[in-house]
């Protein structure tokens, strides 16, 4: 079997480090790719739903205590404090449900959503009565429909909100999951990358030294014989069919020459 040249060996050596570096760099880029998308979800929208939820929750006990300040107010002015109160709730508690709904959703969150606005609708179709009733003055009998018919959807209500948190919460865990697991992925394939490195190196470094470098020595050292009259050593390597073979041939007709110099 004929040797491979050394340019041949070396053109080797160097393409597969070249295609090695390309790989690694894709792989890099990909996984960075995958770790900043796993960091978007968790910042623009995980941590989004787990707020919009928290303030369903907070916009929920704003409602109650305000239709129980409408119940237990003295006069015009706390009546009419409570009815502030009760809107200015109303709106920020339709705005997180609003906003929540812009989000991209999963199925498991948008049932959940769905169950909320259905209870909020029940919800505000009750407390219209009880405004009602305050309104007349029959805060006895708005205190006994608020705990009849709103309690039991307040209750629901807030089971959802909790049920839609814990949805988000989990759901940035397991994004969190899947950024950690990305980047000990792209931190194994560097890890794995350097040390293919360090060995094609190590491997090019021995290639180098014992097929190139110390057949030249070699080569050098017997040239130097052969130029102080000393024709019997034969020029080592002259058998080769690379490079270093093409050298020590063209040392080794000298060599003959030379011994044909010294038969005349």
């Amino acid at each position: 079997m004929r040797r491979p040249s050394i340019r041949t060996t070396l053109l080797v050596i160097f393409t597969t480090l070249g295609l090695s570096a390309a790989a690694f760099s894709a792989f890099a880029l990909l996984s960075l790719t995958s770790i900043r998308s796993d960091l978007k979800e968790i910042a623009g929208l995980r941590l989004a739903a787990v707020r919009l939820s928290g303030k369903i929750e907070l916009g929920m006990s704003d409602l109650k205590a305000a239709y129980r300040d409408l119940l237990l107010a003295q006069d015009a002015g706390q009546s009419r404090a409570a009815e502030i109160q009760i809107s200015d709730s109303k709106q920020q508690f339709d705005a997180a449900i609003a906003e929540f709904a812009k989000l991209k959703l999963s199925d498991r969150e948008a049932a959940s959503l769905n169950r909320i606005e259905q209870s909020a609708a029940d919800y505000f179709r009750e407390a219209a009565w009880v405004s009602e009733l305050a309104d007349a003055g029959k805060q006895v009998e708005g205190w006994t429909y608020l705990k009849t018919h709103m309690l039991p959807i307040t209750k629901k209500l807030r089971s959802s909100a909790a049920e839609l948190a814990a949805i988000a919460v989990q759901a940035a865990q397991q994004a969190e999951a899947a950024s950690d697991t990305n980047y000990r992925s792209a931190l194994d394939g560097a890890i794995g990358f350097t040390g293919f490195t360090i060995a094609l190196v190590f491997v090019s470094g021995f290639f180098g030294n014992l097929q190139i470098a110390r057949p030249i020595r070699l080569i050098t050292s017997s040239m130097s014989i052969l130029a102080s009259g000393d024709t019997a050593r034969a020029i080592p390597f002259s058998g080769r069919s690379d490079e270093i073979g093409e050298m020590a041939g063209a040392v080794e007709v000298f060599r003959e020459a030379a011994i044909q110099k010294l038969e005349l």
